[in-house]
């Protein structure tokens, strides 16, 4: 019984800590986007203003 719960209380950390990297990582990419994005319209609108 001792091996049955052990397995069920390391199979939910499991999942626990793959949702939460899942999750991580998609934040991750998000942020990355918004990032690139907000540098590429800051470049276009800079150079919109010099010219």
């Amino acid at each position: 019984m001792k091996k049955v719960l052990d397995f069920i209380k390391n199979m939910f950390l499991d999942v626990f800590a793959s949702v939460s990297g899942f999750i991580y990582g998609f934040i991750v990419v998000s942020l990355a986007i918004v990032v690139t994005a907000a540098i590429i319209y800051l470049f276009l609108f800079t150079k919109n203003l010099i010219m």
